[in-house]
């Protein structure tokens, strides 16, 4: 037996999952005289596509909630291009195993200059991004990403904690007594 259109109407209504703008919707793309499976599945195809979106702009809500968090125990900053803060790195670096005294060295200005180069494989990149905050801290200044310079003693706790973490083998610390470039056209 056929069911007429106003039935399907109700039943589906009845079933309280769509609004009458999903019913129409769906006929209209079912087409004059189509079965009610047909109808049935474009009824759900919605439903589902609803669904979907709903789910959609939850996790969208959960991200910026998140992201809300983040910020205000400061460990992100930025408003449209968010960046890690230092306290994010010491909780990133604290995950990993690494105590959080780590980096807390006391600075003391040096009249020489310090260079130190690092190159530490790639999967040790934890323990790199840990030397670049301690140096950064010590107020070593970036000449390129493994290249430092600064005007600073070196901390004997900091030599320690590269042995400690086993990358004392990657690090060359140099003195400088002159800086400047060497003229080669002579």
């Amino acid at each position: 037996m056929k069911k007429s259109l106003t039935v399907k109407i109700l039943e589906i209504l009845g079933e309280g999952l769509m609004t009458a703008t999903d019913v129409v919707t769906s006929i209209l793309e079912s087409g004059y005289g189509s079965s009610y499976s047909k109808m049935d599945r474009n009824f759900r195809r919605l439903e589902y596509s609803r669904i979907d979106r709903i789910n959609e702009a939850r996790e969208r809500q959960r991200f910026y909630n998140l992201i809300s968090k983040l910020k205000r125990e400061g460990l992100v900053a930025g408003k449209t291009r968010l960046k890690i803060t230092a306290v994010g790195r010491e909780k990133v670096l604290k995950s990993k195993g690494f105590d959080v005294k780590f980096g807390r060295y006391e600075k003391e200005k040096d009249d020489t200059v310090k260079i130190v180069i690092f190159d530490i494989p790639e999967k040790d990149r934890h323990k790199r991004d840990w030397l670049r905050v301690s140096l950064s801290r010590l107020g070593f200044k970036m000449l390129q990403k493994s290249v430092w310079m600064g005007k600073v003693k070196i901390p004997e706790e900091f030599l320690e904690d590269l042995r400690f973490i086993r990358i004392s083998q990657y690090v060359h610390i140099f003195s400088a007594e002159k800086l400047g470039t060497i003229d080669l056209t002579e």
